[in-house]
């Protein structure tokens, strides 16, 4: 179970922001990508934010993709992939304008077996809607899981 609050150190700034941590390890086994529960936050429009994610995964030679959705037209969406495991083979950054465009999913290539920071930066446009992380496996349907105690936070900065 995921939880989803209002977090003390984002409290105190001005702006807000949230934080959630994984309760319980969730299954990718797809080449299609889908929500990972509970990785989600709400912009309204013309706001800026930024969303990092600590994952630890463990997965298969398929590898891992991620991507967002979000509201319809951002002015902004960069998204930047770290890892320390031999999965991910180079830092994976890819600067986009919308959502969920077919180059927007940046991936550990190999297998998983360790620790993937995330980290998306969002220049929203006029629209409102809810940010979401998306997950699937690179090819194939073997499974990989995003472990319990994964986190995030989403800090509005302005």
């Amino acid at each position: 179970m995921w939880t989803y609050r209002q977090d003390e150190q984002a409290a105190a700034n001005p702006l807000g922001g949230y934080r959630g941590i994984i309760g319980t390890t969730q299954a990718i086994a797809s080449a299609t990508a889908a929500d990972v529960t509970g990785i989600a936050f709400p912009i309204k429009s013309s706001e800026s934010w930024i969303f990092e994610m600590d994952l630890y995964a463990v997965g298969n030679t398929n590898g891992l993709a991620f991507s967002f959705t979000g509201p319809a037209s951002p002015a902004s969406v960069l998204m930047n992939v770290f890892g320390n495991t031999s999965g991910i083979t180079a830092v994976s950054s890819e600067a986009e304008t919308a959502f969920a465009t077919p180059t927007s999913v940046a991936f550990a290539a190999a297998a998983v077996a360790n620790y993937i920071r995330i980290r998306l930066t969002v220049v929203n446009g006029i629209t409102a809607g809810t940010v979401q992380l998306q997950c699937s496996t690179v090819s194939g349907t073997n499974s990989s899981t995003l472990v319990a105690g994964s986190s995030w936070t989403a800090t509005r900065v302005a």
